[in-house]
């Protein structure tokens, strides 16, 4: 949902310049040639972006700075923390927030999503809250959902992506993939079109692991 940084956008979409047979069916070869891996490079980029640039520290510290939030968890007002972190989400127009979650002795004492899409996110920006020299918990905040990250990919590199999370959850933006077995790299035909494929792995909400292959049309 949200844009990488300009500077991070022109390397991308430079990288751009430089498959998965049809259903239940796919064909892998050698590795891609250096197209297919300046796109999987810039896709990497973007999703570095996203998880370390300016804006997602940005939205961490305006979150871990919030005194009301911060009273509400020391009272042990949870539902209310609950609600007001919702809040913090859906009516702050400058901020991008998908998912904010506190965890305290290995459990949630809150856990906000923006939308459907919030359940399935980039790996969060994270630090210690602190209330009155008292540590509340590891606050998690998150600037990305799934689905916006495989926007951007086409967006800035014109590729077809498709994100796999060890939840078993699904993001693409080519739904014929979706229930192919694609190769980590090589070629592809999917629904009757050719595809160069490359794939990497990333870490994603709490240890979840991601699996991103890109697809660029031959």
């Amino acid at each position: 949902m949200g844009q990488p940084a300009i500077a991070i956008a022109c390397v991308v979409v430079a990288l751009a310049a430089c498959g998965a047979g049809g259903p239940g069916q796919a064909a892998g070869s050698a590795a891609g040639p250096p197209a297919i891996d300046g796109v999987v490079t810039g896709a990497e980029r973007i999703y570095g972006n996203e998880i370390n640039g300016h804006r997602a520290y940005s939205d961490l510290a305006f979150v871990a700075g919030n005194q009301t939030l911060l009273a509400q968890l020391g009272r042990g007002e949870l539902a209310a923390a609950q609600a007001y972190a919702q809040r913090l989400m859906t009516h702050n127009h400058i901020l991008h927030i998908t998912r904010i979650s506190v965890i305290a002795g290995g459990r949630a004492l809150i856990n906000t999503v923006w939308n459907s899409n919030g359940a399935f996110v980039v790996a969060p920006v994270t630090r210690a809250l602190r209330y009155h020299g008292r540590t509340l918990g590891s606050l998690l905040v998150c600037v990305q959902d799934v689905v916006g990250f495989v926007r951007l990919i086409g967006r800035y590199l014109g590729a077809q992506a498709v994100v796999r999370g060890s939840s078993g959850q699904v993001r693409t933006s080519l739904p014929a993939a979706a229930k192919v077995k694609l190769p980590s790299s090589g070629s592809a035909t999917i629904a009757g079109k050719q595809y160069k494929v490359g794939s990497f792995h990333l870490g994603g909400w709490e240890g979840e692991t991601l699996t991103v292959w890109v697809l660029k049309a031959l």
